[in-house]
């Protein structure tokens, strides 16, 4: 059985013990758990489950210890989790990453196991470079959506992400998402230097789906991990102006935006 769960689809067959790409076999590990006060104001305060794995190497990701799969031991996403759960305040459980797509299996089975009367709603925190059966499988399941579409090029994408056909593979996700009547709300981070080759141009053919998502515009970037001065704009913080112009654009292409985190 090929697995090709993420744009990548690197084809392994994880039931035979192949480890995919994203470092993942057939079980799914969480790298963290904790209520987050900082999230969507429609889904704040959430529960985060933090997995391992993604099929996207970004080189200025702030989760690097949990992209790069299962480095260190980690608790495994199973039936036990939910013995140690503490949901006290939260209002939403979120499965964020790395890349919650990548253990679309694991996930599945744990849901499965849910205490009847969990009370919390579900939310998929995605990178959009997803194969679009993943969100197909999770109709009726999940709550709510965030993708955090990243790059309207194709280049930048390669460039700072090693992944190939991002914008249009995203373009399928968010297609496949709006058409299952839940909330959605598109994170935009800012990338400095990025306006007029991914920015404005994801804005744009957001604008078809205007009735059925809420943007956000995330102006926290910073160039961690293994950027360097080297990396030239990436180096740097987003400028003010261009936060404000990514805003402005968001606003004349007629989508509702919600406030910066």
């Amino acid at each position: 059985m090929r697995i090709e769960l993420c744009g990548r689809r690197c084809g392994v067959n994880r039931f035979e013990g192949e480890i995919g790409f994203c470092g993942l076999g057939i079980d799914a590990y969480v790298g963290g758990m904790f209520i987050h006060i900082s999230e969507e104001p429609p889904i704040n305060p959430s529960l985060l489950i933090e997995l391992c794995g993604c099929g996207m190497r970004c080189k200025f990701c702030q989760k690097a210890e949990l992209r790069d799969g299962v480095v260190n031991p980690k608790i495994l996403l199973d039936r036990n989790l939910w013995k140690i759960i503490d949901t006290t305040g939260a209002r939403s459980l979120s499965f964020i990453g790395g890349n919650p797509d990548e253990s679309l299996l694991a996930i599945l089975r744990f849901l499965d196991t849910a205490p009847m009367d969990f009370p919390l709603p579900i939310v998929w925190n995605c990178h959009g470079y997803g194969n679009r059966i993943v969100y197909r499988i999770l109709e009726g399941i999940v709550d709510a959506y965030i993708p955090d579409v990243k790059y309207g090029n194709d280049n930048c994408a390669k460039k700072w992400s090693q992944i190939y056909g991002y914008a249009e593979i995203a373009k399928r996700c968010i297609d496949e998402i709006t058409r299952q009547g839940v909330p959605i709300y598109v994170r935009i981070l800012v990338l400095p230097g990025h306006n007029e080759c991914c920015h404005i141009p994801t804005i744009h053919w957001l604008k078809e789906y205007h009735d059925r998502i809420i943007i956000n515009i995330m102006d926290q970037y910073s160039p961690d991990f293994i950027i360097t001065k080297t990396d030239r704009q990436m180096a740097n913080h987003p400028k003010p102006e261009d936060i404000q112009t990514i805003i402005k654009e968001t606003r004349q292409c007629g989508l509702i935006q919600m406030a910066l985190i």
